[in-house]
């Protein structure tokens, strides 16, 4: 199959220190996502045409490949499938618990390197402005 020139130029592949420039793992690099959450990986490859990851990414987590660009959704539910089978019921909720708390983490401490930036009393303001 021919891939017009055109589609080729819009596909990026992300290697371990790419960063997601999209959805909840935005600023995240991909090593960091695998620590925390394999199974977005496999999300992003399946159901988003423009992205790809390096082959010892898709080795790593047996992610079966597709015709990119493109996306199977199909192919998705079947290596979710498959992964949930190597783990029993108490041990993916574990999981989920984990992933939870780490993100819970992560934005408390993006909230916060944030606000502290932002907020200054007035009294502040006023005496930086007049000099003092």
């Amino acid at each position: 199959m021919d891939i017009p020139q055109n589609a080729v130029t819009k596909l990026r592949i992300m290697t371990r220190k790419s960063k997601f420039s999209f959805g909840k793992f935005k600023d995240e690099t991909v090593e960091n996502v695998l620590k925390l959450h394999k199974a977005y990986i496999a999300f992003c490859y399946y159901s988003i045409e423009s992205i790809s990851f390096a082959d010892d990414i898709l080795d790593e987590l047996k992610i079966a490949r597709i015709p990119k660009p493109g996306k199977d959704e199909e192919a998705l539910r079947e290596h979710q499938r498959e992964v949930s089978k190597q783990y029993t019921r108490e041990e993916r909720f574990h999981g989920w618990m984990k992933r939870k708390n780490i993100m819970r983490k992560m934005d408390y401490a993006q909230k916060t390197q944030t606000d502290h930036e932002v907020f200054e009393t007035k009294g502040a303001m006023q005496r930086r402005n007049q000099g003092h």
